[in-house]
């Protein structure tokens, strides 16, 4: 049995070549996309738990506490605006800005009396 087998041609091999070489590029693409929208994400994130912990600090104490603890999260204050009992901070990681409103409330209850457990 003879079997004729035929070969491809430079043509074909070439054209084979640029659409792996063209698959490989798209996937180097798309994976260096996805890995950037992840990092993006997880920084967004970090910067808005800055927020609310500048924003709390801010509220319940000082200014100066509040930098402290955006120092301590890794983020830079923008801005912190006071309006009565509420504090409203806007922070930085970067390029990334996050916002927060926190606000303290005293409340004042008569207590309660407690009597001794009968036996």
């Amino acid at each position: 049995m003879n079997v004729k087998r035929e070969h491809a041609s430079g043509r074909e091999r070439a054209s084979a070549v640029l659409v792996v070489l063209a698959l490989v590029i798209v996937t180097i693409v798309g994976i260096r996309i996805v890995s950037e929208a992840a990092i993006a994400g997880r920084i967004e994130s970090q910067a808005q738990a800055g927020a609310d912990a500048v924003a709390l600090a801010a509220a319940a104490t000082s200014d100066a506490e509040a930098s402290l603890v955006a120092d301590l999260n890794g983020v830079e204050i923008v801005t912190i605006q006071r309006v009565g009992a509420t504090v409203t901070v806007v922070v930085g990681r970067g390029r990334i800005r996050a916002r927060a409103r926190a606000s303290v409330v005293t409340t004042w209850s008569r207590p309660t009396r407690w009597s001794r457990p009968t036996r």
